[in-house]
């Protein structure tokens, strides 16, 4: 359904579904409840074999992958790091058909960063909901970056050692 407050539906395109997990505090809580939503939708008898859900992306389209964030205000900063140690890495394994005209696929292009109710929804990702070990790998170094951010210890990224230095 279109029901943003439903766990799965469409939002924006029919043939794209969409999930909305339960909100979680650490980032392994939040991919449990990734895949209790997928194996709901795989176990629903009420769909048909097109609609069940494909891991890495659509079937006629390619997808994105929105991280919700509880916070009030992502600054240029933040928004520059998560793109440093996470999108700019991800988005090297997308086609150009998920970046098309939306900008999304430039750091400061597009509809990035999304103020919600509840905070702060950054788009900029392709669907990374791939197998659990690089979508755990997403979340938890989205997490990293936020949590870094916010005490003080966001090391500057200088290569791959740069993120030894992220509280993993």
């Amino acid at each position: 359904t279109h029901d943003s407050h439903t766990p799965i539906g469409t939002d924006g395109h029919a043939d794209t579904g969409e999930l909305r997990p339960q909100f979680a505090m650490h980032p392994l809580k939040l991919m449990r409840n990734i895949k209790n939503l997928i194996r709901k939708v795989n176990r629903s008898e009420s769909l048909p074999a097109s609609a069940r859900i494909c891991a890495g992306g659509g079937t006629k389209l390619t997808t994105g992958g929105h991280i919700h964030f509880g916070i009030q205000n992502m600054t240029p900063e933040l928004k520059d790091a998560l793109w440093t140690f996470v999108a700019s890495h991800v988005l090297e394994h997308q086609t150009g058909v998920r970046c098309g005209s939306s900008g999304l696929c430039n750091k400061d292009g597009g509809d990035v960063v999304r103020r919600q109710a509840w905070g702060q929804e950054w788009r900029p990702l392709p669907s990374f909901i791939i197998n659990e070990e690089i979508t755990l790998a997403v979340l938890c170094t989205a997490y990293a970056v936020v949590k870094s951010y916010y005490v003080g210890k966001l090391p500057a990224y200088r290569g791959k050692s740069s993120y030894e230095k992220l509280p993993l």
